[in-house]
């Protein structure tokens, strides 16, 4: 599960294979030996093993060579702030951010602009702790030296949440809790927590939904004790200035047209991933609202990967 998660941001660009032909890179090559480059923070393969990462790379560029004509090049771009760096200084084209950390690399380089949001049924997430109905916990404190799962490849927000709670209990993750598990996935980490062998699982409200889907009956036995605030969803991201209007009109329609072909649709499902939607007109608000409950000074300090 882990490694089709990461295969699914990993080749999050290929949305704009249909559309590529057609761009212009200001100040950069053309069509026939052009090069675009796309940065992917280093929190988009958490938990993901590096053969793993390099596996996923070679099919990417053969099938944006084999469709365009031009060389794609997939970049681990670190943090955030140094994807921004990079987009600031047109060394990257294009960058893929979770929401949180765009509006810190936003607030740090301000000529930064979203494109498009990729999505998974919802626009905006949150993280949830999640603990059995009939529990006597009423609040975070409650899991003081209990058991908990944040399963592996968990998403930024839910790391971010956890971190936050943490620190308002005067603590931190580690020692806060008895013991962290890292279940292999959501479903097995809810599972146990009606088993009894945690007390609590921090989850994504997609991965929520889609297991009262499967297990109804079982959802109705938990409850959420803690929701985080409303998450931006990811987004793919440009510096103003690096592409011109009629470029990101290309790229913008492209990516919003991508389920509709059978062979998008297909990378979609397998990204875990609904489609690609324009920026929604509330976006900057919520940009502003995320950075303000999670300050940039969360944030590390730029640094290459």
């Amino acid at each position: 599960m882990t490694g089709h998660r990461f295969i699914g941001w990993a080749l999050l660009g290929t949305g704009l294979l249909g559309v590529l032909p057609l761009v212009g890179v200001q100040g950069g090559p053309q069509q026939g030996n052009a090069i675009v480059h796309i940065g992917l923070v280093s929190s988009l393969f958490r938990d993901v093993p590096s053969p793993m990462i390099e596996m996923a790379k070679q099919p990417f560029y053969n099938l944006m060579k084999a469709q365009t004509g031009l060389t794609g090049e997939l970049v681990l771009g670190g943090d955030a702030l140094h994807v921004g760096q990079q987009l600031e200084k047109k060394n990257l084209q294009l960058a893929v951010f979770h929401g949180v950390e765009f509006a810190w690399a936003q607030e740090r380089y301000p000529n930064l602009r979203p494109l498009v949001i990729a999505i998974n049924r919802h626009r905006n997430v949150y993280a949830q702790v999640m603990v059995r109905n009939d529990t006597t916990f009423t609040q975070f404190a409650d899991l003081k030296d209990k058991k908990v799962s944040l399963p592996r490849g968990s998403r930024e927000h839910c790391h971010l949440f956890l971190q936050k709670l943490c620190k308002q209990a005067g603590s931190t993750p580690a020692t806060f809790f008895a013991q962290t598990v890292a279940h292999a996935n959501p479903e097995d980490a809810l599972d146990d927590v009606l088993r009894g062998k945690v007390q609590a699982a921090i989850v994504d409200s997609v991965a929520l939904e889609c297991y009262a889907q499967v297990k109804s009956g079982c959802r109705a036995r938990l409850k959420v004790l803690k929701q985080s605030e409303l998450f931006p969803a990811v987004v793919i991201a440009y510096r103003q200035g690096s592409l011109d209007a009629s470029t990101i009109e290309v790229f913008r329609k492209g990516m919003l047209s991508a389920n509709k072909s059978a062979s998008g649709r297909d990378l979609l499902a397998m990204w875990k991933l609904t489609g690609f939607e324009a920026i929604p007109n509330d976006f900057q608000q919520t940009l502003d609202n995320i950075r303000q409950a999670y300050p940039l000074a969360q944030a590390a300090p730029a640094k290459e990967p």
